[in-house]
C-alpha cells in the first residue's frame, strides 16, 4: 500500500485564492492522502471555506474518501501576514507552524506535503516528490518568489544556499532540470517532509530571513538531506488576480 500523505498549511485570509487551492489539492492524483489545515484569526471568509471543505470530505470519507482535519488556532495577533515585518512576525509564524506539526503528528500519515495556501500544485506533485522521498530527505517542488514572473534559471525561488558570510542568498544561476541536491541550505513553501524529521525534533523558529531557515539548519545538523526538484515547478499566485 501507497504511504500516507498528509497535505495542508497554516491559513489565514486567503478566501481569494482558498478555493483555487483546495480544488487542486483535490485534483493530486495519489491514492493515500488527507487535508490538514490550521486556521489563524482570519477576518474574511477562508474559515467558512475550510469548514465546507472540512464537511464535504467527511462526509466522502463515509464512502472511503480522502478525509479532512481542520482546526482554528485564535491568537489575535496582527503581525502574522508576510509583508509587514514586524520584529516578531517570524516568531509567530513559527509558532504556528510549529503547532501544525504537533496536528500532523496526531494523524498517521507518513508525509506531510505542506504547501503555502498560495501554490497552486500539479496534479502528479507527490507522484514527482516520491520518486525521490525517503526517511532522510526533505525534498521540494519550485517556485518563483517574484510576482508575475515564472522560473528561468535566474529568477529567486524558493530554494537557497548560505553566502560565505553566514547569511542565505538565493543561487544566481540554476538549471530547470533535474533535482538540486548540492549545496542547498534552505528549501520552503511548497516540500515533502518525512515525518521521521519532525518526530525528530525539527521544527521552525524565528530568524530574520523567515522561519524556514531555522527548520532547515535543524533538518541538516540532524542528517537529513534537502533538495528540490526543479522540473517540478508550481504557480505561486502571491497577490490577487
Amino acid at each position: 500500500m501507497s504511504r500516507k500523505v498528509a497535505i495542508g498549511c497554516v491559513v489565514r485570509n486567503r478566501a481569494w485564492i482558498l478555493p483555487r487551492y483546495l480544488e487542486a489539492l483535490e485534483n493530486i492524483d495519489y491514492p493515500n492522502k488527507m487535508y490538514l489545515f490550521l486556521e489563524n484569526d482570519s477576518e474574511d471568509s477562508t474559515l467558512k471555506i475550510l469548514e465546507e471543505f472540512n464537511e464535504k470530505h467527511l462526509l466522502m470519507n463515509n464512502r472511503k474518501g480522502d478525509y479532512c482535519n481542520l482546526a482554528t488556532l485564535n491568537t489575535n495577533d496582527p503581525n502574522w501576514a508576510r509583508g509587514e515585518y514586524a520584529a516578531n512576525q517570524y516568531a509567530n509564524l513559527a509558532f504556528l507552524r510549529n503547532n501544525f506539526i504537533e496536528m500532523f503528528l496526531g494523524t498517521d500519515a507518513d508525509y506531510l506535503l505542506s504547501i503555502d495556501s498560495d501554490i497552486i500544485v500539479p496534479p502528479d506533485i507527490i507522484n514527482r516528490l516520491m520518486e525521490y522521498a525517503d526517511e532522510k530527505t526533505i525534498i521540494g517542488a519550485a517556485i518563483s518568489n517574484i510576482p508575475g514572473k515564472p522560473l528561468d534559471g535566474k529568477t529567486p525561488g524558493n530554494f537557497m544556499v548560505r553566502h560565505p558570510n553566514g547569511y542565505m542568498v538565493h543561487p544566481p544561476r540554476y538549471e530547470l532540470t533535474g533535482v538540486m541536491d548540492v549545496d542547498v541550505d534552505v528549501i520552503g513553501a511548497v516540500y515533502l517532509i518525512p515525518r521521521k524529521a519532525l518526530e525528530d525534533g525539527v521544527r521552525y523558529g524565528p530568524h530574520p530571513q523567515g522561519e524556514d531557515i531555522p527548520f532547515c539548519e535543524q533538518a541538516q545538523e540532524k542528517g537529513y538531506k534537502l533538495k528540490v526538484l526543479l522540473d517540478l515547478v508550481c504557480d505561486h499566485r502571491m497577490i490577487r488576480d
